[in-house]
């Protein structure tokens, strides 16, 4: 303990010998100082942590050493060290004071004072960089900030590529090589800030795009356009669904700047379903993600059908493949099988018209032959291939009577789960 307290009395005396900052030769500061313990000059290894303040006492650190600390061998007192607080706290140009730390065992360091004041050297008479000057004469290599003042007869070159002759040519010689596409050119703008090009070639555009127009809608590659912007379109502008989902909006759609081309459905955003009715929104929900409206996609993929429970010969457990299909989320409701039988009895089909405990439940009263051909005129009304037939041949589509029907299997309209169908989605 009692070693400690000489040595911290002792590092008072250290001796600040020279100090020299070199900026345009690098940010390392040379620094030579002397160590005395007790009166007498320090021998063996210290430990320093430089750091630099913007004023002898009472101020604020603006730059610490890289790296924090540094470990100096010492004899007979002298020691040098190689400083490095890089170019920031002196950009400015304002004055700077150096503090050290020093201790010889662990424990804290002891701040040396006062501060030594860093001063100019004959290296910095050749200076890195130039924040202020009355004249600069035989000036060379790169600038970096603004240039400000009047620069009398400087010479340049050379700006971003282009001879000095180009700049100075102005609007007639940058204008004339714009118009014709001529490669490294340089445009210069009016004094509305304006400028003239036949083509113009940009990795992005800023800005809202309010001024663009006769844009092709086919050229939207990502990005979404909303409602607003589709009001006037015609039938031919848009693909099917979105048609569909356009003329049943509650209110107008504007598309003027859309010159051609059509835009698909998922390059719409801000349709809300109080601007649509509840069949339109279910329509655009399905369209949308891909998934036909009311239904589910069960994956492909094999699985175990049928169990050993009842001790069924026909239910041994057989490793089974079903290929992907939709199936409705719900069984048929009394109200679905109701919009469909009226388009049916219109269109030359004769079934059963069914019935149900409420408009929600479940269709009862029918059978599979009304059920086969209830199907066939679900997809005929949507637009669909129906599935069952009554020839082999696939021609005569199946709307009357409880005969032998046949089924393509190719077609995607609306049809009955197969027995593994069922199984597999009732699996999960």
């Amino acid at each position: 303990m009692r070693k400690t307290t000489v040595l911290a009395a002792g590092l008072a005396f250290l001796v600040l010998l020279h100090l020299q900052p070199v900026f345009a030769q690098g940010t390392v500061l040379t620094y030579q100082g002397r160590l005395s313990q007790n009166g007498a000059p320090f021998t063996g290894f210290a430990e320093i942590a430089p750091t630099l303040w913007d004023a002898a006492s009472g101020g604020n650190p603006v730059g610490t050493n890289s790296p924090v600390t540094l470990m100096v061998s010492v004899s007979n007192g002298l020691f040098t060290a190689s400083l490095d607080f890089g170019s920031a706290p002196f950009s400015t140009g304002a004055a700077r004071w150096l503090q050290l730390g020093v201790r010889t065992t662990l424990g804290p360091f002891t701040i040396l004072s006062p501060l030594q004041p860093l001063t100019a050297t004959p290296y910095a008479i050749t200076a890195g960089y130039v924040t202020t000057a009355v004249t600069a004469t035989s000036f060379s290599g790169p600038l970096a900030g603004n240039v400000t003042g009047t620069q009398g007869a400087t010479v340049v070159s050379s700006v971003g590529g282009q001879t000095a002759a180009a700049v100075a040519s102005g609007a007639v010689a940058a204008n004339a090589a714009t118009s014709v596409n001529t490669a490294n050119t340089i445009v210069k703008r009016d004094g509305s800030g304006n400028f003239s090009a036949g083509a113009i070639t940009a990795g992005s555009v800023s800005g809202n795009g309010a001024s663009l127009t006769s844009l092709n809608a086919g050229n939207l590659a990502s990005g979404t356009v909303p409602v607003a912007r589709l009001s006037g379109v015609a039938s031919n502008q848009l693909d099917a669904g979105t048609w569909f989902a356009a003329t049943n909006l509650s209110g107008s759609i504007n598309a003027t700047n859309i010159a051609s081309g059509t835009v698909p459905l998922s390059r719409l955003s801000g349709i809300t379903s109080n601007q649509l009715d509840a069949g339109t929104w279910q329509f655009l929900v399905a369209l949308a993600s891909g998934i036909p409206a009311g239904m589910v996609l069960i994956p492909a993929g094999s699985f175990t059908m049928g169990d050993t429970l009842d001790g069924d010969a026909n239910a041994i457990p057989t490793n089974v493949y079903v290929s992907a299909f939709y199936m409705d989320t719900n069984l048929v409701s009394w109200s679905q099988w109701q919009a469909v039988y009226g388009y049916a009895i219109n269109h030359g089909y004769g079934l059963n018209v069914g019935a149900g405990k409420a408009a929600d439940h479940p269709v009862q009263s029918v059978n599979w032959y009304d059920c086969v051909k209830w199907c066939n005129a679900r997809s005929q009304q949507a637009g669909k291939v129906p599935v069952y037939y009554t020839d082999a041949g696939l021609t005569q589509v199946y709307t009357n009577g409880e005969v032998t029907v046949y089924v393509n299997w190719g077609a995607k309209g609306y049809r009955l789960p197969t027995e593994a169908e069922w199984e597999k989605a009732a699996r999960g």
